[in-house]
């Protein structure tokens, strides 16, 4: 007898073994008030135990991981001055901070919005979300208008409102001095280096990009711990 007849013949035996129990049983249970058993066993357990092992012949579902176990994300939003366009490549700054993008952060840069929208809205609803300022300051950065009057005042704003972080990299030599922003700030690298200028060297670029790359996931950590439903 093939398997498929050995599974009719099994719900068939089944479906009798049930309406016996349905006739003669019936009264019996609702005068004792327990519930009918299933003593016969089922057509599905009878596939099982034709089958033996029932891992190798029964999928289960996906395990899928559990939401509050994955990182919150956090929002960086990367400003700078358009002439300083060739730090952001992959070979500076950002393509070492890259990898952070697999613990939950997201990178944005006015080269996300796309042609035909207005780029002023884009920024300012990018900054309104962000939870980092990562701000790669030099003087064309410091004498841009559009920097000064409308980022840097958004993100000291938002710092006040909402504890944005404000994250000062100094790329050129300039007169950061000048900005109360600044001042009132830590910033990397530190003791009135800058990167261009102090770090020509392969290995030391790569060393201060790790320095910043370490300072900046103790923020999106510390930021992470306090993020409110609002913020995700």
């Amino acid at each position: 007898m093939s398997y498929r007849q050995r599974v009719q013949v099994k719900a068939q035996q089944v479906r009798e073994r049930k309406e016996a129990e349905d006739a003669g049983g019936a009264q019996g249970s609702r005068l004792s008030g327990k519930p009918e058993s299933n003593a016969g066993g089922t057509v599905t357990e009878f596939i099982w135990q034709e089958h033996g092992d029932s891992n190798s012949h029964i999928s289960h579902a996906p395990v899928l991981p559990d939401p509050a176990s994955r990182p919150r994300e956090v929002k960086v939003f990367v400003s700078y001055s358009h002439q300083d366009e060739k730090f952001l490549g992959q070979r500076s700054l950002p393509g070492a901070l890259k990898g952070l993008e697999s613990e939950g952060v997201e990178f944005w840069s006015d080269r996300a919005i796309t042609a035909g929208n207005k780029w002023d809205n884009e920024i300012k609803r990018s900054i309104s979300t962000s939870h980092i300022a990562l701000v790669l300051v030099s003087q064309s950065f410091l004498d841009s208008p559009y920097c000064q009057d409308t980022e840097i005042k958004m993100f000291l704003a938002e710092a006040e409102s909402r504890r944005l972080v404000i994250f000062p990299v100094m790329l050129l030599r300039c007169e950061w001095e000048r900005h109360d922003w600044l001042r009132d700030r830590q910033f990397l690298p530190g003791g009135g280096k800058n990167i261009e200028e102090h770090f020509t060297n392969a290995g030391k670029r790569r060393g201060i990009f790790h320095e910043i790359r370490q300072h900046l996931r103790t923020q999106i950590e510390e930021r992470r711990a306090h993020l409110l439903p609002q913020d995700l």
